[in-house]
């Protein structure tokens, strides 16, 4: 009886396993139908990940029109992140919910020569969108350009900064 008991609740604690795992996945939004965030006043907040992780900033309001629906994810990201007017933003084509892109900025003339990006990926959903946004110095950096800061130093902050990811969430908050 015993070994009976044992077994039931076995097949129990299995049951209730597989039940737990199958709500708690998450679906992959390159296959879900594609949406558009709906118009309205949306709340946009800016925060770290990862080592930047306690980084916030005050939200921001934002009245989302009907003619900037499809374009509003890649806003997110390049509203924050475009730093300059020669920068170039390049979304890749849209795979169900999910966005991501390129936004590529010249680096500091003073500091080095070449491009910098913030590579940025996404979901959109029809009244909340996240991005996370990664930089990547592309850029060589000129000798004695950190000042007081060693080269080596230099680069390793700079590779300390590659590691942080930011997030931008908008959330639908109700009509302008």
């Amino acid at each position: 009886m015993n070994i009976v008991f044992k077994t039931v609740w076995a097949f129990i604690l299995c049951g209730v396993m597989t039940l737990v795992v199958g709500c708690t996945e998450t679906t992959d939004p390159t296959t879900q139908e594609p949406v558009d965030p709906k118009p309205g006043q949306y709340e946009i907040t800016l925060s770290g990940a990862g080592l930047m992780k306690n980084m916030k900033e005050e939200p921001h309001s934002y009245c989302l029109y009907e003619s900037e629906r499809d374009a509003f994810p890649h806003m997110l990201a390049k509203n924050y992140y475009e730093l300059h007017p020669g920068c170039r933003a390049k979304h890749d084509p849209r795979e169900g919910n999910a966005i991501s892109g390129v936004i590529s900025c010249s680096a500091d003339p003073k500091m080095a020569t070449g491009m910098n990006s913030f590579v940025y990926k996404g979901v959109v959903g029809e009244e909340r969108t996240k991005v996370d946004v990664q930089i990547k110095f592309d850029a060589q950096l000129k000798q004695g350009a950190g000042g007081e800061m060693s080269d080596t130093q230099l680069k390793l902050a700079m590779k300390a900064m590659e590691r942080m990811r930011f997030v931008i969430k908008a959330v639908r908050t109700g009509d302008c």
